[in-house]
């Protein structure tokens, strides 16, 4: 605590915090970074930092390099004299949320309704501030989210991605990568 009101960077997570609230008044701020402190010989005074830059309300993209410079100079005047900071492109994992949805043929004339309220749930699972670098997509986290909608009898959930190893029912994602979705496609069977 004593470290982070002096306004150092000291640790990968005064690191991360300092970049995540940075913006620019012109060139954009940033969305989301991770901070990985090299752990070997000479390199353990290097930290690599991979960003994304805010798209949006909740969409994120590549940083230009106007916004790297500008971190760049704001991290400098922040970190240890004996750091060295890398900043690095994070990588998007964008995935096709395709979603079946099983459901009494009763609530047919609700289905207006229940898509609204699935679709709002979603929406909120995918939203940024859910998600860091890293963390994987399993269908069952999504399904979780509508444990209490009642109407429900069973959904199925597949995920697409450019890589057919790593699509499905769970999508991994590295250090570096961040997921995110692209389409949502929500289909009724109603029996």
């Amino acid at each position: 605590q004593y470290v982070r009101t002096q306004d150092r960077a000291v640790s990968g997570d005064d690191y991360k915090i300092l970049t995540d609230q940075f913006a620019t008044e012109f060139n954009g701020q940033i969305g989301k970074s991770n901070a990985i402190l090299r752990n070997h010989g000479c390199a353990a005074n290097i930290i690599d930092l991979y960003i994304l830059a805010r798209n949006d309300s909740d969409g994120l993209q590549e940083a230009n390099d106007q916004l790297k410079s500008a971190l760049r100079e704001s991290l400098n005047d922040k970190k240890m004299l004996t750091d060295f900071i890398c900043i690095k492109d994070g990588v998007i994992i964008e995935v096709d949320v395709s979603i079946d949805v099983i459901v009494d043929k009763f609530y047919k004339k609700f289905k207006e309704e229940l898509e609204e309220k699935i679709l709002r749930r979603v929406n909120s699972f995918f939203s940024l501030n859910n998600w860091e670098y890293g963390e994987d997509l399993r269908d069952i986290d999504l399904i979780t989210e509508w444990g209490n909608i009642k109407e429900l009898n069973s959904v199925e959930i597949n995920y697409e991605t450019n890589n057919e190893e790593n699509s499905g029912t769970t999508v991994s994602a590295k250090f570096y990568e961040i997921i995110r979705p692209s389409t949502i496609n929500i289909n009724f069977v109603f029996e």
